[in-house]
């Protein structure tokens, strides 16, 4: 759920800036709420971003309420739409790689082994040193996919910006040479949460996506992270 706090009038929320849409006012966007264990602090907590936010001239706080319950709230504060996944999925990294590959669903461990047969190659993309063609190949597989879905996608400076940040862990799945799916990771505190991903539609039958995934989650196991969150996954019926 999200809410807005008005502003019209040293925070560890870190809240990101952002851009309301058909307009050209900049807002903060906190994605994993205010977290604490008093209903005090939190609001204390609140107070100061709001006041950090009106010393900046922003007009509004936008964040998630993931782990905080609506009286925890200040009464300032007005519920909006959705802007990103309500429900998501979780995995515990400490559970271990065979462990948590043999809770997989059977048609996610078939998936992942039928990429590898089909020779799907996934490694980590060196943003750093790597060829400028390979971040105008991604961003084309991504642009492709949301055309795809009729999905709205970030415009090229987002991805600019998100390729570059210390934070974002890039894959990409190669068939022939050829980049037919990829994926960003960000990874926070002991969390790695998958962000963005795409692929190409005349590869669908090659599970490039499934390879994706599974890198990105033993690397997270591997390097000690506590969860992986796989940020947009829908409840069962």
């Amino acid at each position: 759920m999200l809410s807005l706090h008005r502003a019209s009038s040293d925070a560890s929320a870190h809240p990101s800036a952002g851009r309301r849409r058909g307009s050209r006012a900049h807002y903060w966007y906190c994605p994993q709420g205010f977290v604490g264990n008093e209903k005090g602090s939190l609001l204390k907590l609140q107070q100061e971003v709001l006041l950090g936010a009106q010393k900046n001239h922003i007009p509004f706080v936008r964040y998630d309420h993931i782990f905080s319950t609506a009286s925890e709230l200040m009464d300032t504060s007005i519920q909006t739409l959705d802007a990103y996944p309500r429900c998501t999925r979780i995995l515990n990294c400490f559970r271990g790689q065979k462990e948590l590959f043999a809770h997989f669903h059977e048609k996610t461990r078939y998936n992942i082994r039928l990429s590898q047969k089909r020779g799907v190659q996934v490694s980590r993309i060196d943003v750093s040193n790597c060829d400028e063609n390979i971040k105008r190949e991604v961003y084309s597989v991504f642009q492709q996919t949301g055309k795809r879905h009729e999905m709205r996608t970030y415009p090229q400076h987002h991805f600019d910006i998100l390729w570059h940040m210390p934070l974002a862990r890039w894959y990409a799945a190669y068939r022939e040479n050829c980049i037919i799916a990829a994926q960003v990771v960000v990874l926070l505190g002991d969390t790695a949460t998958y962000l963005h991903g795409g692929s190409l539609y005349e590869y669908r039958s090659d599970m490039a996506s499934y390879a994706l995934q599974w890198k990105a989650l033993q690397d997270a196991c591997e390097e000690g992270f506590q969860y992986y969150d796989l940020w947009g996954i829908a409840p069962p019926n």
